[in-house]
């Protein structure tokens, strides 16, 4: 059974390799950045130029307009309610004329 030196060690060169990745990674990544600003420069771009061209907010959704209600019907529980027509056509109006229950 290890010891708990033992343990601590392989801890702190875990903590040490790990620590080790993610600077390598943040060097590569820096490295990256570096040479497309580069090029950039060489391509007469001014990376700001490239920033403001870039949209930071979501394109804007029409929204639907508010569909007014075009039946009014009072269910078997005896709850009044009412339709817009939009979707599936309710059991209860289905079975009867929906003329009688026209707004």
């Amino acid at each position: 059974m290890p010891t708990i030196n033992v343990l601590l060690n392989l801890r702190t060169k875990s903590q040490e390799l790990i620590l080790e990745q993610l600077l390598a990674e943040n060097r590569e990544k820096e490295e990256k950045l570096e040479t497309y600003q580069q090029l950039l420069l060489a391509d007469g771009i001014d990376p700001e130029e490239l920033i403001a061209t870039m949209s930071t907010s979501k394109t804007n959704k029409s929204t639907r307009a508010i569909r007014l209600a075009k039946y009014h019907y009072t269910n078997e529980n005896g709850q009044e309610n009412t339709w817009t027509a939009q979707g599936r056509t309710l059991k209860f109006l289905a079975d009867n004329n929906l003329d009688d229950y026209r707004i």
